[in-house]
């Protein structure tokens, strides 16, 4: 898990919702929030926090927050 997929956790889980009640009121399949969560989507759109966001009450910022955190960094060049 990382930590947008932590913060998607926690945040469905203080709201007392299941993966599959989060997915109806996001509009995004089950398996989806499910992949999110475990950290297994790895480019997660916009679109997608966005509807994440609002179906969970939380800023969008927040999740683009936790999104950022989660983005593996950049691949540091070699000098030969």
């Amino acid at each position: 898990m990382n930590e947008l997929g932590a913060y998607i956790q926690e945040k469905r889980k203080e709201k007392g919702l299941s993966i599959r009640k989060l997915a109806e009121l996001s509009g995004i399949s089950h398996t989806e929030v499910k992949r999110i969560e475990d950290g297994l989507r790895k480019q997660t759109s916009p679109q997608v926090l966005r509807s994440i966001a609002s179906a969970l009450c939380v800023p969008y910022e927040e999740l683009m927050a936790a999104a950022h955190s989660s983005a593996t960094p950049p691949l540091k060049r070699l000098r030969i």
